[in-house]
């Protein structure tokens, strides 16, 4: 699959996909934050939201109207399909089948997905204990290093808030931490960034 670029066009089952989504409750918004528009569907019909400035104009527009602005700025849409994709994922790991997961993992990349998140989340579902590989090792030294790992952990969860989430987060550190190839002293460095002690080699 061709991953979402500047020149991109959507496929015919890719709009019907993603009009199916507004449809359903979604929404989908043109680039810039002073001045955008925003399309979806409620009370049966087409709506267009235009925000400039401040001042907030709202329209009922038609599906063909729909179909043109998805055209002419297609990330907005490949940005739908990633996030209903990244969706898939977290369904499975709600399900806890690792399996599904991991599967789910590629088809979200490939509409511009993460993908250093992409690898260390694989490699954690993976659930085994063999040494990463040099590309989930870098990926994973990176997200220690700009403090953003926990990330990872809480997206797959869909951002979970019971009382356990913060002992389940550092259990997820620990468990890829203990197969980052190096020394102690490396990973005790590493685990150190999140103001925790290092869990002891097994």
């Amino acid at each position: 699959m061709t991953p979402p670029s500047a020149g991109r066009k959507l496929r015919e089952a890719e709009l019907r996909e993603i009009l199916a989504a507004l449809r359903d409750g979604a929404s989908v918004t043109t680039a810039g934050s002073r001045c955008h528009s925003s399309y979806g569907f409620a009370d049966g019909q087409w709506y267009r939201e235009d925000f400039d400035e401040g001042a907030l104009t709202a329209a009922t527009v038609d599906e063909a109207q729909v179909r043109r602005a998805l055209a002419s700025e297609p990330m907005m849409g490949l940005g739908l399909l990633r996030q209903r994709r990244w969706q898939v994922v977290q369904a499975a790991v709600a399900a806890d089948d690792r399996f599904a997961a991991i599967a789910a993992l590629e088809p979200w990349r490939a509409y511009g997905g993460d993908s250093d998140t992409a690898l260390i989340a694989a490699a954690w579902l993976r659930a085994d204990t063999a040494p990463l590989d040099a590309a989930s090792a870098a990926a994973l030294r990176r997200r220690f290093e700009d403090g953003t790992l926990y990330h990872v952990f809480m997206n797959l969860h869909a951002w979970p808030r019971d009382a356990q989430a913060s002992t389940r987060c550092l259990a997820f550190v620990d468990a890829l931490l203990a197969r980052l190839p190096g020394g102690a002293e490396d990973r005790t460095r590493l685990r150190a960034r999140l103001g925790a002690p290092v869990a002891p080699d097994h």
